[in-house]
Formats: C-alpha cells, structure tokens, sequence
C-alpha cells in the first residue's frame, strides 16, 4: 500500500491538504475544505451520509476522493469543459506520453495487499500481454480474452481467442475469480455490459478494475482510444448505490471497484 500511496502522491504533487491528506481517522472538516479530485486516505471509510465521495477500500487503508462531479470537465449536461489550467488534478498527469498513468503498478498494490498467490486473475483486453504478464505471476492462475494473439502469456495464464461476450456466456460462471481488469471494448455499452458478467460472479472482497475512465483530454475520447467508457463508472454508481468504486484522476484513468 505504501507503494500506491506515494504513487498517488508524487502525481497528483499536491499544492496543500486541499489535494491530498493522510489522516488515521476520517476528517470531516477537512474533506470539506479539499477541492474536486482531491485525494484522503485513511483507516476508516468516510460517513455514510457524504453525498459527495467516492472511495474503496485497500488492505487496511481506504482512498477516498471528492467528488463534486462524475469527472472534473464533465458538465451536468454532459458536454465537456477541458481546461488548459494547470489548476484541476486531473491536469497534472497529461501526455506525453499519450499514456501516463501506470495502471499495472495500481492493480498490482491492491493485488498485494489481498493474498494474491491463492487467487485467481481475469483480463478482458489482453491485447499485446504487457499487462497481465506483470499480474499474472502475483497470482495461482490466471485467464486472459482477447480477439487477437497475444505476444507473450505466463506460464500460469490460460487465455482464449474470443469476444467477451462469449467468454462472460459460456465460461465465466463456471470460474472462480478474486480480481479482474476490463480493458476490451472501450464502447460504454460493452463496458458496461462486462463489468455486469464479471461482477456477478466475483468472489465477495474481491476487486475490478476499470481502465481509460478519465481521459484527460477531447482527444482521448475518440473511438480508436478511451471512447466513451467514462460512462462506465458513473452508471454503475447508479446501478450498484452501495459499491466501494473510486476512479484516479489520472489519464487515462483507472476505477477500482471492491464487492463487498
């Protein structure tokens, strides 16, 4: 966990405790006075009454983030206000290069602070294999679904050629799985729809990760990069009312997401 926090830390580079905050025990006062994005951890959850929060749960610490807003420049009636400020948080990590965040080492924290080596890992988005094999050997098995071959799969890694519909129809069930990243299909309705297979048969206290949730600029949602899967979390906030999910204002973005 001390890897992740100092992570969120060094690229948020915080200004004052208005953007980040380590506290044993929830702030209220504080959390108050923090801006959009702004960062607080801690080792107790937020109150139940805080409307405006997401946050998750990790080992024994919870992040918890201030949210006025779904994202920073998404407008309530959905149009886009990007700002060229180097004032909101979501600013500080912008291209290049075109990818910046490092999704790997945030699933592989949490990974780590959850007994990885008795459990079992699935990505959907496979893609090349950078990814999965940098988790795969944190875990006893893993499973991988892509359209296309990938470079390179760990040894403890089974993976099929397929869409994820299919592989979340015929095969997901019969599975147990602790952690899973969906990075396939970045159409929300796809999305979304694999988030829903995959959370239905999540094991209780595991974790979902969501990527290209935060795109930091217009340019990132088009088709060919995030497109408009940063619908996904805002959707399944609405869906899921008691879910742990949090989303990293951090481009792409990443959304962790604990089932309880």
């Amino acid at each position: 966990m001390d890897s992740l926090i100092l992570y969120l830390k060094r690229s948020i580079n915080p200004k004052d405790s208005s953007e980040f905050y380590e506290t044993d025990y929830f702030d209220f006062n504080i959390f108050t006075l923090m801006k959009q994005d702004g960062i607080m951890i801690t080792k107790n959850p937020p109150p139940k009454y805080l409307s405006f929060a997401e946050y998750v749960k990790v080992g024994s610490f919870y992040i918890i983030k201030k949210t006025f807003k779904n994202l920073e420049w998404l407008n309530h009636d959905n149009t886009y206000s990007f700002s060229n400020s180097s004032e909101p948080i979501y600013r500080r990590l912008l291209p290049p290069p075109d990818e910046s965040v490092d999704h790997a080492l945030i699933i592989k924290s949490v990974l780590e602070e959850n007994d990885p080596s008795k459990k079992t890992y699935i990505e959907y988005g496979v893609r090349w294999g950078d990814n999965i094999s940098k988790i795969s050997p944190l875990v006893k098995k893993s499973y991988g679904v892509d359209i296309q071959d990938p470079q390179s799969i760990p040894e403890n890694c089974l993976f099929y050629k397929c869409l994820t519909d299919e592989f979340s129809t015929k095969i997901l069930s019969n599975l147990t799985y602790h952690f899973a990243f969906i990075d396939a299909d970045h159409k929300f309705e796809s999305c979304f729809k694999d988030f829903q297979y995959i959370y239905e048969y999540l094991q209780p206290n595991g974790y979902i990760f969501l990527h290209d949730t935060y795109p930091c600029e217009e340019r990132f949602l088009d088709p060919g990069a995030c497109n408009d899967c940063y619908k996904t979390p805002i959707e399944i906030k609405k869906n899921y009312p008691n879910l742990e999910i949090l989303t990293l204002p951090l481009n792409p973005g990443v959304t962790i997401i604990r089932k309880q």
